[in-house]
């Protein structure tokens, strides 16, 4: 079981095209386009910014045998992650800690060595484009962490002096609303598209919130407009797992027989990764789904 200190193994899975590999390392390099206007016996210059760089993330994956919660690094997913590489269009980068991005493949390459009797290391960086808008400035946390925001938030609230009072136009408290956020059980038994409408009612349901924190004076209140705009971007980034799903599916409920990694119950009921952290908060955060728990998946559809 992931300990809380390890707060590295609660990142998201890092994916390219959908296909999910491990990592050992990783780095990102960014920075300005920078002009410098310089004066004769003038100290220092003129310095124009250009706009930023195209981010550059770096990440060294290991193909190998016998690493927990993967199964057939090698070769065969080697071969489906070199085939996606070689794909020239731009495409879909999960990153660990910024979400999915869209990315161009800058330069990879990988050895075999006698000591490494089982794969092999890929050492690749992907480069940031801004050709479908979907940028580092637009990238969402995961909807793994959702439920501590929201949990948060309702604790800032329930703290606030004069006290906050907030009823949602559905009806629901705030207790309620941030709760709806926190279990999104909400969405077992629904249609694709039936998830989706009840996902963009909590979010209008926290940006309802929104308006009422943006004209308080309570010391808390930054604290709490930036939970409630990450609980957003949240159940925004949750809105494209949802649409990438697949048409005609349903979310429903089912129950783990015995103690998985997050990796081998998403195997288990045919899910990526990804997908699954985004339907099972509770279980990202903890790194195990444990026996006779209830989860959420997908079912049927195309």
């Amino acid at each position: 079981m992931i300990q809380d200190w390890e707060v590295l193994a609660q990142l998201l899975p890092l994916t390219w095209r959908g296909i999910e590999v491990p990592c050992i390392r990783m780095g990102t390099a960014c920075g300005n386009r920078l002009a410098e206007h310089e004066q004769y016996a003038v100290p220092a210059s003129d310095v124009e910014n250009g706009g930023r760089k195209s981010a550059k993330h770096s990440f060294t994956i290991p193909f190998r045998r016998l690493i927990l919660g993967y199964s057939e690094l090698y070769p065969r997913t080697f071969r489906q992650f070199l085939k996606a590489l070689l794909n020239p269009d731009v495409g879909k980068l999960q990153h660990p800690e910024f979400g999915l991005i869209d990315c161009q493949v800058g330069d990879w390459s990988f050895d075999w060595v006698a000591e490494k009797r089982d794969g092999c290391d890929l050492q690749v960086t992907f480069i940031e484009t801004n050709e479908n808008g979907l940028t580092l400035e637009k990238a969402a946390p995961s909807v793994v962490d959702a439920q501590q925001l929201a949990l948060d938030m309702a604790v800032m609230f329930l703290e606030a002096d004069p006290p906050i009072v907030y009823e949602d136009p559905s009806g629901l408290t705030l207790a309620e609303q941030l709760a709806k956020v926190a279990s999104l059980k909400l969405l077992a038994e629904l249609e694709v598209a039936s998830a989706l409408a009840e996902v963009q009612r909590v979010i209008d349901g926290v940006n309802g919130i929104l308006d009422v924190v943006g004209s308080l004076t309570d010391p808390n209140a930054s604290a709490m407009y930036s939970a409630g705009a990450s609980i957003v971007a949240s159940m925004e980034q949750l809105t494209k797992s949802l649409t990438v799903s697949g048409s005609g599916k349903r979310i429903v409920q089912k129950i783990n027989d015995k103690e998985r990694t997050v990796a081998e119950a998403s195997a288990h009921f045919g899910l990526a990764t990804g997908a699954f952290y985004s339907l099972n908060p509770a279980s990202g955060r903890s790194g195990t789904v444990l026996a006779n728990q209830t989860v959420l998946v997908y079912e049927g559809g195309a």
